[in-house]
């Protein structure tokens, strides 16, 4: 029983490493997959809270995708990807990596979303 709940602590922790989160922190650029769909800065943080790490999002994230407002905390997934999460650590966005270091959301409604390193940052 001990074992299951660390490893469920860790899964909702996001139990990336130090070094690997501080590999993803930063500035990113988080968008819908369309050309049309305008972007938006988060900052992801390496400082540990509640739920994982956290994470910034300005009111301007609500054009890409509705729910930003509740985005509080990111942290990693068992595959290398980034998980957008609320206060309460439910996820509500899981990106997967894809080419370039970049990482992709795909909805169940067909809608995509994009999370780029902002320019400046090293891979």
């Amino acid at each position: 029983m001990k074992i299951t709940g660390l490893l469920l602590v860790a899964a909702v922790l996001g139990a990336a490493s130090p070094a690997a989160a501080q590999g993803l922190a930063g500035s990113w650029t988080f968008s819908g997959d369309t050309q049309d769909t305008a972007g938006c800065k988060v900052t992801l943080g390496v400082k540990t809270v509640p739920g994982g790490r956290a994470l910034t999002a300005p009111a301007a994230c609500r054009k890409v995708f509705a729910g930003a407002a509740r985005f509080a905390v990111w942290r990693t997934s068992p595959g290398g990807g980034v998980v957008f999460a609320n206060a309460s650590g439910r996820a509500l966005l899981e990106f997967g990596p894809v080419a370039d270091g970049d990482f992709l959301a795909q909805l169940d409604n067909g809608n995509g979303y994009v999370l780029t390193r902002s320019p400046g940052r090293r891979r």
